[in-house]
């Protein structure tokens, strides 16, 4: 699957944009064991572009892959591992710095039509280009906390 978005953050009204966010997904999952264990792959390509003139320009790329495993009906406990590379163009050219993401995650399907999915991740490895230290926390976050709730309807 291919998510292609678009945002655009005006928050004076003026028409004059401060930033405008794209990206690009691509999602693949697989069933390992069936009704048990299920594997997922993600790669992003997300791509900032600031303002007003002068443009600031800079992207991230994202590779990330995690397992699930189905301990209850509705209920799955998961690891993930997601690396990503901070760079001050809209491509791959000059590299910012770089971060590697692992924790665990908790989906469930409470009813037909309503998930909560929750998930914590901390920085294990990274670098920002000339900055000292083992982790990137000049162009990441040491620890995220991802919660979401969904409704279909």
């Amino acid at each position: 699957m291919i998510d292609p978005s678009f945002n655009r953050i005006d928050p004076d009204g003026a028409g004059r944009f401060t930033t405008y966010n794209t990206g690009l997904r691509l999602f693949a999952d697989k069933t390992i064991v069936p009704g048990k264990l299920y594997a997922a792959l993600n790669l992003s390509q997300d791509m900032t572009w600031t303002g007003p003139d002068p443009y600031g320009r800079s992207s991230a790329f994202t590779v990330g892959g995690s397992l699930a495993w189905q301990v209850l009906d509705g209920v799955y406990l998961s690891g993930e591992v997601r690396h990503q590379r901070a760079y001050n163009t809209l491509g791959f050219g000059k590299e910012a710095g770089y971060a590697t993401f692992a924790g665990p995650g908790v989906f469930w399907q409470a009813t037909k039509a309503f998930a909560i999915s929750a998930a914590y991740n901390v920085q294990v490895a990274g670098k920002a280009k000339g900055q000292p230290g083992d982790l990137d926390l000049t162009n990441f976050s040491q620890h995220l906390v991802k919660v979401k709730a969904a409704y279909s309807f």
